[in-house]
Parts: C-alpha cells; sequence; structure tokens
C-alpha cells in the first residue's frame, strides 16, 4: 500500500513540475497585417491543462489606427474552440466607446455549467475585426491584454502567461502573386491530420469557391461535431450555406469536397463581411481521421475550380480575382515517440494521455512510450524526457 501511495505522490509531484516547467497555460493575442482601409481578424487564444469555465481579457489598442468593427458586422464573436461559451453581452455603445477609449473589456463565462472548454493548446475563444483607419501608415500597432483571468470548473483561477500581438500596417501592396493553396502538414498512422486552406490577394475578397480533393480510402473528414470543417479566422463572418452532415457523407465516399463561402446577406444596410487583403490569410481548416491500416508517405490535398470574387466599388458588380492554385502535401507517419494524444506533436498533453491511460482509460497514440511493452510511471518519465529534448 506504501508503494501505491508513492507512485500517486510521485506522478503528481511530475505533472506540476512539467506543467510550471513548461509554462503550457497562456492567453494570446494573434497577430495580423492590412493595408489602410482594409479590415482585419485577430484571435485571442488560450492553452490550459484544465477545462476552463471563463475567460476574462481587457484588450488595448490605438484607436487612431484601429476601429473595432460593429458588434452587428461580427465585431466581436465567440471563436471555433469557445465550445459554444457565450461572449457576455456587449452591445454597440459599448463598441463606441472602446473605439474611443482605445481599450475594452470582455467577458466569456458558461452560466449554466454546460459549455466549460476541454484543456487543450492554442484553443481559438475570441475573434476580434477591426478597421484600418484611410489614413494609417505603415507600421506596427500594439494589441495589448492586461487584467486577463481564467477559471478552471471549480472557481479558482489557472495560472498563466500572457502574449501580445501587433497589426501590422502595409502599404496595400502584397508583392506576391494572387493564389490560394493548401499548406502542407502532417498526421499520423491511425490518428488524425488537419490542413488549412490560405490565400494572397492584393484585394478584398467576398466569396471564395473551390474543390478540396482527398483520398478517400487513406483519410476521411470528421464529422461536423467534432468541428471538422470550420472558416479560418481571416474569414471570420463568412458563411458556409452548404455544408451539412450529407455533404461530409458524399465527400468522404467521393474525394472531393465543395466549398461556397460568402457572407449570407440580404439586408443592404448590413456590410459585406469579407477576407481583407493581405498575405497568408486563413480560410478554411478540414480535420481529417486517418486510416489505422495506411502506409506511411505524402498524400496530395488538392484545390480544383478554385475562384476568388470582389466587389466593385458600386457594391453590385462582382469581379473575379486573377489568382493561381496550389495543392498541398500531407505527410502520413507513424506516431511519434510519446505522442500519446495523437495529434501529431509531443506536448504536455501527452503527459496527461499518459496519466490517464493508467487509470484506463484508452490513448490514441501508443501510451507505452518507452517501449517496455507496458504503461506505467516510467512512460510518464520517458514523455517529461522527450519534452525536455
Amino acid at each position: 500500500m506504501r508503494s501505491i501511495k508513492l507512485s500517486a505522490f510521485v506522478v503528481l509531484v511530475l505533472f506540476s513540475f512539467a506543467v510550471a516547467a513548461l509554462a503550457q497555460n497562456n492567453v494570446t493575442i494573434t497577430s495580423s497585417s492590412g493595408a489602410p482601409g482594409s479590415d482585419v481578424t485577430v484571435e485571442i487564444n488560450i492553452t490550459s491543462d484544465v477545462d476552463v469555465s471563463a475567460l476574462e481579457v481587457t484588450l488595448t489598442f490605438d484607436p487612431a489606427v484601429l476601429q473595432i468593427k460593429p458588434m452587428s458586422a461580427s465585431g466581436i464573436v465567440q471563436g471555433s474552440g469557445a465550445d459554444s461559451m457565450p461572449v457576455a453581452m456587449l452591445s454597440e455603445d459599448d463598441i463606441t466607446a472602446a473605439n474611443s477609449s482605445g481599450s475594452i473589456k470582455i467577458s466569456m463565462i458558461d452560466m449554466a455549467g454546460i459549455h466549460t472548454v476541454t484543456a487543450g493548446t492554442g484553443m481559438n475563444m475570441l475573434d476580434i475585426r477591426f478597421m484600418i483607419s484611410e489614413t494609417a501608415t505603415e507600421g506596427s500597432v500594439a494589441l495589448a491584454l492586461s487584467n486577463t483571468d481564467m477559471v478552471d470548473t471549480q472557481s479558482g483561477s489557472i495560472t498563466h502567461s500572457v502574449v501580445n500581438g501587433a497589426i501590422t500596417v502595409t502599404s496595400g501592396a502584397t508583392g506576391e502573386e494572387n493564389s490560394i493553396w493548401v499548406a502542407d502538414a502532417n498526421g499520423a498512422v491511425g490518428g488524425s491530420a488537419t490542413i488549412n486552406v490560405r490565400l494572397t490577394s492584393d484585394i478584398d475578397v467576398y466569396a471564395v469557391s473551390f474543390d478540396l480533393l482527398f483520398d478517400q480510402t487513406a483519410l476521411q473528414i470528421k464529422p461536423l461535431s467534432d468541428n471538422s470543417v470550420t472558416v479560418g479566422s481571416d474569414a471570420n463572418g463568412l458563411d458556409i450555406p452548404a455544408l451539412d452532415d450529407e455533404l461530409i457523407t458524399s465527400a468522404n465516399s467521393s474525394g472531393r469536397l465543395p466549398i461556397y463561402m460568402f457572407h449570407l446577406n440580404i439586408d443592404p444596410t448590413v456590410p459585406m463581411n469579407k477576407i481583407s487583403a493581405g498575405s497568408e490569410r486563413a480560410v478554411l481548416t478540414v480535420k481529417f481521421d486517418v486510416g489505422a491500416d495506411v502506409a506511411s508517405g505524402d498524400f496530395t490535398i488538392g484545390l480544383a475550380n478554385a475562384d476568388l470574387v470582389n466587389i466593385a466599388d458600386d457594391d453590385t458588380t462582382t469581379v473575379a480575382i486573377d489568382a493561381t492554385s496550389r495543392d498541398g502535401t500531407l505527410t502520413i507517419g507513424e506516431f511519434a515517440q510519446g505522442d500519446a494524444s495523437g495529434d501529431g506533436k509531443v506536448d504536455i498533453f501527452d503527459v496527461l494521455a499518459v496519466l490517464k491511460a493508467l487509470s484506463g482509460t484508452s490513448t490514441v497514440g501508443p501510451s507505452d512510450v518507452n517501449g517496455d511493452g507496458k504503461t506505467n510511471i516510467f512512460d510518464v518519465l520517458e514523455v517529461l524526457k522527450l519534452l525536455k529534448q
């Protein structure tokens, strides 16, 4: 009995040490760029090793250069990783006051106890849309977070660090070819893989359409209930009207996912949402399950029939944007040593996965990290050693 208690104590100490040493918990605001007069979107993301029931931040910015878009134009909205946790009521008056003072307090809280955010890395809690002043000059504008608080499910404050961001005001010309492409990515046999579609355009994009092509014998798009197909942070406010379970089933049969993205808006008094001109704009994220019998290697994720659309100054005429498209490569390999959570990387959440395996919970990746044929405290130690490399 004494040895059992000692082992539990060792696990607890090791886990606490790992969390503290790696400083995993954080609240981050991302950076972006755009030309004068354009819209840009930034994310507030969190990383937490425990479930989160509330988040509060104060965001400070330069109101002479940046203005938060009205709430009616999705100025501040819940992010894709917020798991239905609502944003506390913000009115247009709150946005007006913030655009005067350069500061706004934003709160998210699970009042009903049913919308907690599960522990994880880089979870997108909030999307914030700014308009850059037409008179802004080139340079960097700081985005600062203060008075941040993350709360766990027991109403305790979660210790965390803060990472600030910035918006870079560009000259307007990207200096790059207009294009849309699939970014290269990695996945594991029997695990999962996530791909991202991005674009570069020297003018605003109001609509995007393309066919995403993949090998359906090796890859299957996850169910929509797993947030498997979501708009990117720079496409916030665009809709995918035809996206439903039937479309996913059809795509998983054919290896072709047709995507049509635009702002589904019939009110002429409401401004059309768009993807602002710029480089490396995040358009779409798609999550796949990788077959357990798939051979390791490179798989092409293709783009076909891609179209980008701008709206002319008269707000009625659509204009096709001349752009190229590029396929991406998804490299599938065996699980990396220590990737017990099966997310394609080794981090503190693999320590959590091995600890859960000790209590009988199955893991996506192998929990026998040191290869001795069993899962025990030495596998936790092995993951910690890998994290230090």
